[in-house]
């Protein structure tokens, strides 16, 4: 049985025919459509269609997937992303159309999305800067099972003793947080 430890090592120590991990981007891991990750079972359990699809933003998901983008991926963020904000207009881009594919932020919403990521780091519970800078991010892990069912998973961090995943709620009192739980299946993500 392999351990986070196995994971966190370079991948030519991991990969083997049942267990392999690649440092790539995200659609990546959501085109490979061979394995099934928990979204995928999530989808088939509300009956949807076509369960291999991958992520599509209905709008809903705007702010947590930008939330996601810029504490994770500050580099996909700069890429994807763009803010309207007081320091807007003194910068300067030498590509003003790749503006236009962007997701466009306004400055509220910037400025809510460094308050969220200003009080994750300095959460005083645990230890979650820290993490994040020198956790692992990026990684997909793919394995077959000794039943020969393929599975895919990508934690958003992980350090040699923990896994992080992010996860947004309207209200983070424990009996509502645990019905967001329930309704959008972290239990099966967990798993």
């Amino acid at each position: 049985m392999r351990t986070i430890e196995d994971l966190v090592r370079p991948a030519a120590a991991v990969n083997g025919p049942n267990l392999y991990t690649r440092q790539e981007p995200i659609s990546a891991c959501l085109a490979e459509t061979g394995h099934v990750s928990s979204s995928m079972l999530r989808r088939f359990a509300r009956g949807e269609a076509n369960v291999a699809r991958g992520y599509v933003d209905n709008g809903h998901c705007r702010i947590p997937q930008a939330l996601h983008a810029a504490l994770l991926e500050p580099g996909r963020f700069a890429r994807e992303y763009f803010a309207l904000d007081a320091d807007s207009r003194a910068r300067g881009f030498a590509d003003k159309d790749d503006l236009l594919d962007r997701v466009w932020l306004s400055s509220g919403e910037h400025a809510e999305l460094r308050a969220m990521q200003q009080a994750i780091r300095e959460y005083r519970r645990a230890p979650l800067a820290a993490a994040l800078e020198s956790g692992m991010r990026e990684l997909s892990i793919y394995w077959t099972d000794q039943s020969g069912r393929r599975w895919k998973a990508r934690p958003d961090c992980f350090t040699a003793d923990t896994i992080y995943e992010l996860k947004t709620t309207q209200d983070v009192c424990p009996a509502a947080f645990a019905r967001t739980c329930r309704r959008f299946g972290y239990d099966r993500q967990a798993a």
